[in-house]
């Protein structure tokens, strides 16, 4: 189904998704280089500490995603559902009282 689009209190959640995507992918190169070029245990923690915040960052945005793909989907249901009642139903019942 992909991510969905859709706005809340402003805020375009496809920019914030690709907007935490490069965060991370920013954080783990700057955590490859600098574990490469220093050996300074505080900095790699540092840097680690970062990359786990956007990783948390990311996984709560993919929870609400997720969440929202599921009320999609069970309202797609519902509306099928009652679309499938009153063909079968409702309209037959109808037109039996105007003829």
């Amino acid at each position: 189904m992909g991510i969905p689009f859709y706005e809340k209190n402003g805020v375009n959640w496809i920019t914030s998704v690709f907007s935490r995507l490069a965060e991370n992918q920013n954080t783990l190169i700057q955590m490859i280089t600098a574990c490469r070029k220093l050996n300074c245990i505080t900095v790699k923690n540092r840097k680690r500490r970062e990359w786990e915040f956007i990783q948390n960052k990311l996984y709560k945005l993919n929870i609400r995603s997720l969440s929202l793909n599921q009320y999609q989907s069970v309202g797609r249901c519902f509306s099928y559902g009652l679309r499938i009642f009153s063909l079968h139903f409702y309209l037959p019942a109808l037109l039996s009282r105007e003829n």
